[in-house]
């Protein structure tokens, strides 16, 4: 908790400062700046185009652990036919669910060439987005330029944060101290998270809202922001 002196920073001020964020570098750099990996047992289609694109995507055909998603930013599950050694019943449904429950942080993306099923409404409810496999590219553009601004904009990265974070149980009063923390993050001419993760530490909060702080605190798209915040 903040002293009663201390003078307690909120959302709304960094939103006052980035109502339009600029990412100062071509389109083409940023998308290979951003790890996507595709989870798909079978051939995806779209790849090459959007390689050519200028997206950095990694595709495996399953995973046995979600730590196998660690290092990548943006993620990508077919519904069927993934996830098995996990869970054969519910597949890339169940591999979204625990993706995101590890690494909220990141972007999950569920696509399917099927219809609304069982495993598509357990998918939904845990996927950030939903596409249909056999879109045209642009439109697969679109989602992943959308995508990465999602990760890469501050305001939209905590506002996505602190529901998961009441969801979590984290009180308001918390939420206000973390929220604090955060925005101080970004007041300086270079972002730097590394008190948000250190009050994150000291603060008697559940496992998952600590995982979730420390995410959003280790978030490389942040990276693309330009310089000079502060000003």
């Amino acid at each position: 908790m903040l002293w009663p002196w201390q003078k307690r920073q909120s959302i709304r001020e960094l939103e006052s400062k980035i109502t339009n964020i600029i990412i100062d570098q071509p389109q083409v750099d940023i998308r290979q700046k951003i790890k996507i990996l595709v989870i798909d047992d079978k051939e995806f289609t779209p790849k090459a185009n959007l390689s050519r694109n200028g997206y950095n995507i990694t595709h495996f055909e399953d995973i046995s652990s979600v730590r196998e998603a660690r290092d990548f930013d943006l993620i990508l599950v077919d519904l069927k036919g993934v996830g098995l050694k996990l869970d054969p019943e519910h597949q890339g449904a169940f591999l979204i669910k625990e993706i995101k429950a590890s690494y909220p942080g990141k972007i999950v993306i569920a696509y399917t060439g099927g219809a609304m099923d069982e495993l598509m409404a357990m998918a939904v409810k845990h996927a950030d987005k939903y596409l249909q496999k056999d879109v045209a590219i642009d439109e697969w553009c679109d989602l992943l330029d959308d995508s990465i601004r999602d990760l890469a904009h501050p305001v939209d990265v905590w506002k996505n944060a602190r529901k998961r974070l009441l969801d979590c149980g984290v009180t308001p009063q918390e939420l206000a101290d973390i929220e604090h923390y955060y925005v101080k993050g970004f007041t300086g001419s270079e972002i730097d998270l590394q008190a948000l993760i250190q009050h994150s530490k000291k603060i008697n909060i559940s496992s998952d809202a600590r995982a979730l702080v420390q995410g959003v605190a280790s978030n490389a798209a942040f990276n693309l922001i330009s310089a000079g915040l502060g000003g």
